[in-house]
């Protein structure tokens, strides 16, 4: 019922859009107002219908003290579980999607994380290993932290394994730290000297990692041999809405988080086909909307082309990939562009999760779905193979 209820205020503000664009061009100040009052009106029925979906963090973390409990008996380690800020309140969908990953990045603590009594006393440590579990609000995500003062990730090891499952020696040698622990999440590559029973064939982080990112998520991992490992996992609050720019490209609609964008600008075709415009005294590189995702575009044919200045990151900062590329700013080269809208953007799940360029999509109040871009993901992309 939920579901259904954010979509079809997921329509509202669809519909709202078309309202606010009337109102520019009837001129009526009457009508502008009730435009007003109406956009304040679907914003706290969104706002109540969010609230209502709202579950504590603890409703998923009260099964975990027994998973630890569990494991250390079959591995015959000790470990003690502390939890802190799970009274902080998600999503009801994200919530019931980050139970199974949570509980496999518990299990991998235990398992491969902790040390035996024996080694950890050795190392000076207690013989009971710690494992924390933290949750707390960062703007309007929440961020859940999973650490345990273990044995560390052996990032000389993960890289030999990355080796044998086809990775190159020279991507390998090149990328930093941060990004050799993430080759953890490649499928079937394990960071675990041995596979056991108790996490299986290392193959649960590949699945963690789209899990989260399935729901509008990221995970990050740090750690540091002999002192343990800590995993973050940054989510979204709610499924909200999202304030985006439509874009057009070669006939498609797309959305770009507003977040992300800087300005539009109208250039002459002639400085679009050039490659770079000028902003802010900044030279930036011009990348076809249309060419990244392989439509036609029809620039030549025009005495005016439109971009739009957005900024992105590399993806090493998410800790995917060894890129070099600076933080910095692209003009997405479009045909036509819209007005800010507020879409109900719903994360992608399978089989087009795996759709390249997108984090999310959303249905038109015409029913059109259009897809909500990972600006960073695509010009990080054009730009390393242009």
């Amino acid at each position: 019922v939920f579901d259904d209820l954010l979509t079809t205020v997921g329509d509202l503000f669809m519909e709202l859009s078309f309202f606010k664009t009337l109102s520019h061009s009837l001129k009526s100040i009457a009508f502008k107002d009730g435009v007003f009052r109406l956009g304040k009106t679907i914003n706290k029925l969104h706002e109540n219908i969010l609230s209502a979906r709202m579950l504590p963090i603890k409703d998923l973390t009260n099964g975990l003290p027994r998973v630890v409990r569990d494991i250390s008996l079959k591995t015959g380690k000790k470990a003690e579980l502390k939890i802190t800020g799970d009274e902080i309140s998600l999503d009801r969908t994200i919530l019931e999607n980050l139970g199974s990953p949570l509980v496999h990045i518990i299990r991998n603590c235990v398992d491969h994380g902790i040390e035996t009594p024996d080694k950890r006393q050795k190392a000076g440590k207690s013989a009971t290993g710690i494992i924390m579990v933290n949750a707390h609000t960062k703007l309007d995500k929440v961020v859940i932290k999973i650490s345990d003062d273990g044995a560390g990730i052996d990032i000389n090891k993960v890289k030999e394994r990355a080796a044998s499952l086809g990775v190159s020696k020279e991507h390998l040698s090149a990328i930093s730290d941060t990004a050799a622990r993430m080759l953890i999440c490649l499928p079937g590559l394990s960071a675990a000297d041995k596979i056991t029973e108790t996490s299986g064939r290392g193959v649960g982080m590949d699945i963690v990692k789209n899990v989260i990112e399935n729901i509008g998520g990221t995970l990050k991992i740090d750690s540091v041999r002999g002192k343990g490992t800590e995993i973050s996992l940054e989510l979204p609050r709610t499924s909200s809405i999202i304030k985006a720019l439509m874009v057009e490209a070669a006939g498609e609609i797309f959305l770009l988080p507003i977040s992300k964008v800087r300005k539009v600008l109208e250039i002459s075709a002639g400085d679009a086909r050039a490659g770079i415009v000028s902003y802010n005294e900044t030279n930036v590189p011009i990348i076809s909307l249309a060419k990244i995702f392989g439509i036609t575009e029809g620039v030549a044919q025009k005495d005016m082309a439109t971009v739009v200045i957005v900024e992105w990151h590399t993806a090493d900062e998410d800790n995917n990939a060894a890129l070099d590329a600076p933080r910095g700013l692209a003009a997405l080269l479009v045909d036509d562009f819209g007005d800010e809208i507020d879409a109900h953007v719903k994360p992608l799940l399978p089989p087009i999760s795996k759709l390249w360029g997108a984090v999310g999509i959303t249905i038109t109040g015409d029913g059109r779905p259009v897809f909500l871009l990972d600006v960073s993901k695509i010009i990080a992309a054009a730009l390393t193979h242009k």
